[in-house]
């Protein structure tokens, strides 16, 4: 469930900001998403998650540091405790695909945009 939530959102927010940044080349927005894609890309998993479990975890207490196998969803409740402490695993992994699609996007896009049949079937002007 974890890993496919990772995959979802990842693909969902990393397309996005994989076309535009190839379509607005060298713009502010291409170089702040490849800024935070190289930072996620470069940072391993092992290290960003023990460091949001401390920030946000231990010292803002927002989210469980123990993940509980246990938990049986039968209620609201139990569902928004199974939903706190999918949270920072969830962003971690997200975190990390956004920053490896967004990359492979940008650089597909880069290849495609020159050829003739995108040129094309572009926007007449």
């Amino acid at each position: 469930m974890v890993v496919g939530l990772s995959y979802i959102f990842g693909i969902l927010m990393a397309v996005p900001i994989g076309v535009y940044s190839a379509y607005k080349q060298y713009g502010w927005f291409d170089q702040a998403g490849t800024f935070v894609s190289m930072v996620g890309f470069s940072l391993p998993t092992f290290f960003t998650g023990p460091l949001l479990m401390l920030i946000f975890s231990i010292w803002l207490g927002w989210f469980p540091i123990i993940y509980d196998t246990t938990l049986v969803v039968d209620s609201w409740h139990n569902f928004l405790l199974q939903l706190r402490q999918m949270a920072m695993p969830v962003f971690v992994l997200t975190l990390y695909n956004v920053s490896q699609i967004t990359r492979f996007m940008r650089a597909s896009m880069l290849d495609n945009l020159p050829l003739d049949y995108v040129r094309t079937a572009g926007p007449r002007a």
